[in-house]
Order: structure tokens, then sequence, then C-alpha cells
């Protein structure tokens, strides 16, 4: 049986084209063709035990993150954003899946998304958790950080 596929520029193979890896692409293709996230500080469905930036020492699930951002510092790889993709509505439990995720890959942006829509959260400077309905460009997410 044949399936459909898309290419995938991150991974640079085709993929099968499941309605999740659809909300994958059209959300990278955004980050990098007009929020200027850089190609090679995203990586697309690559297992927690994988991540450059977590200490391979620790204990962890056998997870895959949707997308992940970095930011790199002082020649360092930060995480910045992670992501959850959805091909249903958003809901609350999603945002505790991605919030689950957040407390190994320690992003201080997390986000969910369908094909239609995205919601990224953050804890403000009062600890408490707000939301946008948008993605802001890379370099934004970058200066609300320092």
């Amino acid at each position: 049986m044949n399936q459909e596929q898309v290419y995938d520029t991150l991974r640079s193979q085709w993929v099968v084209a499941t309605p999740e890896e659809i909300v994958r692409q059209k959300w990278l293709e955004v980050m990098m063709g007009h929020l200027s996230f850089p190609k090679d500080l995203l990586v697309v469905e690559k297992k927690l035990s994988l991540l450059p930036h977590l200490n391979q020492s620790l204990e962890l699930p056998e997870r895959r993150v949707d997308i992940l951002a970095y930011s790199k510092e002082d020649g360092q790889l930060k995480p910045l954003l992670l992501i959850e993709c959805k091909c249903i509505p958003l809901s609350a439990k999603a945002l505790l899946q991605v919030k689950g995720y957040n407390d190994y890959v320690q992003a201080p942006y997390i986000a969910i998304a369908n094909e239609e829509e995205i919601r990224i959260g953050y804890l403000n400077g009062e600890k408490e958790f707000e939301t946008l309905d948008f993605l802001p460009a890379y370099p934004l997410l970058l200066k609300a950080l320092s």
C-alpha cells in the first residue's frame, strides 16, 4: 500500500504524510519561511534522549518532541520553544502533554498547534502562565528573554 509522503527539509527525507506530520510541516514552513527561525536551531520528531542539551545520564522517558527551537548562548544550545502538534482541536489535555515534556526540556516557551491555530505559553514575571494566540518571530522571542 502506497502512503502519501511529504518532504521534511529539516530531516532531509521523505516522511509519511500523517495528519500530525502535515501540521508539523506547516508550522516548520511558517517558522523558517516567515518568522526567521534558523533551520540549524530547529529539531523535529526527536527523542528526548537524543536532545543535545539534556544530560544523557538522566533517566528520560521514551518520548519524542514534535518541534523544538533552540537559541545559542555563548556557543551553547539553550531550548527556546517547544511545540506539540495536533491534528485535532487544541485542548487542555494537549497543553498538559507539552507541559509534561517541558519538565525535561525546560524551554521558556511552550506551544500547542494544529493546522489552523497555535497557542504559545510562558511564565511571566509574576510566575503566572500567560498565553498568546500567535507565534512571534524568532528575534522577538529572543528579545523577550533578555
